[in-house]
């Protein structure tokens, strides 16, 4: 059985360093990335166990954010034809974790919109006093492949 490379055809980046996020009711934002030589990508949201009991008033909302410019601009993506693998509400967020059953988890989201830049909005309710472990990473395929490197196994990106 073939197997595809995936290592020399996608680049996985960091947006929102591993961190115990205690930001009480404040608004975060990941790193941007710029989309302009990428065929598409997939934003990972990694939420570890919250040492917080959390609820419908301690939680974190995530939503995806897209701009022409960078440094600006940034709007809640909205609409449905923008996204794949998973859906938005209307006001941008996709994920929202509120519930012990909720944290420990990934969740992940498509961007097909034709903005040049993305980044997630992190949202948090209430008051975060032990805090819950978050990162953000984007996972991106380039149009040009591969990036450098060659045929003997060494690393590309």
């Amino acid at each position: 059985m073939a197997y595809k490379d995936l290592a020399n055809n996608l680049k996985s980046l960091q947006l929102y360093k591993p961190q115990v996020n205690t930001s009480n009711a404040t608004t975060v934002n990941s790193t941007e990335h710029d989309l302009a030589t990428t065929q598409g990508a997939m934003i990972q949201v990694c939420v570890g166990t919250s040492a917080d009991t959390l609820s419908g008033s301690l939680k974190y909302d995530f939503a995806l954010q897209h701009s022409d410019t960078s440094g600006s601009g940034f709007a809640n993506v909205t609409s449905a034809t923008d996204v794949s693998y998973g859906t938005v509400d209307a006001s941008g967020i996709f994920a929202t974790v509120d519930d012990a059953a909720e944290d420990d988890a990934n969740y992940q989201i498509g961007y097909a919109g034709t903005k040049r830049y993305v980044r997630v909005n992190i949202v948090a309710a209430g008051n975060h006093s032990s805090g819950t472990p978050l990162a953000i990473n984007i996972i991106t395929q380039k149009i040009h492949l591969p990036e450098s490197g060659g045929n003997d196994g060494s690393p590309t990106g």
